[in-house]
Order: C-alpha cells, then sequence, then structure tokens
C-alpha cells in the first residue's frame, strides 16, 4: 500500500521523502515500508525528510524518523530533517528523543547543501 500525500524521489544517491501532513498509523507503516525499500534499493548514502507539511508530531513518526536515521548511518550516509516548524521540532526534546544521527535544515535545497557540506 503506498502512503497517502506522500513522495520519493531520489537523485545522486539521495533520496528525498515529502511527509504527509496527517500521520495517522496506517500511512505511517505504509511510510516506514517504502522508505527502508527505497534506501535499501538504491543504497542511498543521504536521506532528506520533508517535514513542511507536519503540524504536530506523534511518538510514533518521531521514532521512526530516528530509525531511518541510524539505519542510513549505518552506511555512512546522513539524515536531514528539512522544513520542521519550531512548534513541531519541540516535541522530539520534550519527548527526550534520540536524533543524535538527525541534522536539521530551514527547507530541502538548504538540506542537500548540508549533505553536499558533510559529504
Amino acid at each position: 500500500m503506498r502512503a497517502k500525500n506522500t513522495s520519493l524521489a531520489k537523485a545522486c544517491r539521495v533520496l528525498t521523502v515529502t511527509l504527509p501532513a496527517d500521520s495517522d498509523a496506517e500511512t505511517l507503516f505504509a511510510l516506514q515500508k517504502q522508505v527502508w525499500l527505497a534506501m535499501a534499493r538504491y543504497q542511498v548514502e543521504g536521506l532528506i525528510m520533508d517535514a513542511s507539511a507536519l503540524a504536530r508530531l506523534n511518538p510514533f513518526f518521531a521514532w521512526m524518523v530516528g530509525a531511518a536515521a541510524r539505519k542510513v548511518a549505518l552506511t555512512g550516509g546522513r539524515t536531514v530533517v528539512a522544513g520542521m516548524q519550531a512548534s513541531v521540532a519541540v516535541n522530539t526534546t520534550r519527548w527526550g528523543l534520540n536524533w543524535a544521527n538527525v541534522l536539521m535544515a530551514p527547507d530541502v535545497d538548504r538540506a542537500l547543501e548540508v549533505l553536499k557540506a558533510d559529504g
């Protein structure tokens, strides 16, 4: 099943994922499967998660971001979350999530620059 309101694009070993504004469990599980299959298929060195549409963050979704970042880090890659509003990002700190492998950028263009500078 395809996650609704999401898109995945791969360019130059970087996978870009547009995250859905609404994040029910069915959508999140479908998105997780899509991302992990694409990561394996394309052997990505960078993952950009465009979170600009998110108005809120639920704990499972936040866990999924951390898990994807850890998986990319295992292959020496980096993960960048782009466009996350400050009011949404504050929950990651409030919940004590470990996003040690996650970089942040204000938008997707800057996320690409971060990956280029980091690589």
